[in-house]
């Protein structure tokens, strides 16, 4: 129910439309782009970097593809190919000096007048033990010294709990630690 709710959620925030087309980063098994496929009629592209998520994914969709991958390196992706960008809990497992390359990377294949959202638990440790980058704080400077002068007109906006948080402090109230950050890339650049 909390990933129904949650879906939801997310894909009324990027006002998914049939017809169009996702990017999943860090898609695990694949619950959201199902979600997109059946209540939206839209497709996508999920990217995981473990291979039996990403095989249990495309043995479950519909037609959405999956891709095993290093997510931080999207070169292989054509510009301007998604309508939406989203990524829940996994952009604080890139290192910190690789970040702001990734969201830019990430804008890159996002059209004008898409919108890309990552969301950061504030409380994963990350595989190196290290605990994850404050995303509001990150993603602001990657924002002003990057992101903005590469992309004119972008917008950012960054939501606490309570906005996405919604959803899982309803479910899980003890855990109050949903972040997110979103970018709204101009129609015209």
């Amino acid at each position: 129910q909390r990933r129904v709710h949650g879906g939801h959620s997310l894909f009324g925030l990027l006002q998914l439309k049939a017809g169009q087309y996702v990017l999943d980063w860090g898609s695990g098994c694949g619950t959201k782009l199902r979600m997109a496929e059946r209540y939206y009629n839209a497709t996508g592209l999920g990217l995981d970097a473990i291979p039996r998520a990403v095989e249990y994914a495309q043995s479950q969709s519909r037609c959405s593809r999956y891709c095993n991958t290093d997510a931080t390196q999207l070169d292989w992706i054509p510009d301007n190919t998604f309508d939406h960008v989203y990524g829940f809990c996994t952009f604080c497992y890139v290192p910190q000096e690789r970040l702001c390359d990734t969201l830019s990377q990430v804008l890159r294949v996002l059209r004008p007048g898409g919108t890309f959202l990552c969301a950061a638990n504030y409380n994963v440790k990350s595989e190196q033990g290290k605990e994850s980058q404050d995303m509001h704080s990150y993603a602001s400077s990657c924002h002003k010294r990057v992101l903005a002068p590469q992309y004119p007109g972008l917008i950012m906006q960054q939501f606490g709990v309570g906005f996405l948080g919604e959803v899982w402090t309803k479910y899980r109230p003890e855990k109050n630690i949903l972040k997110s950050v979103h970018w709204f890339k101009p129609k015209s650049e």
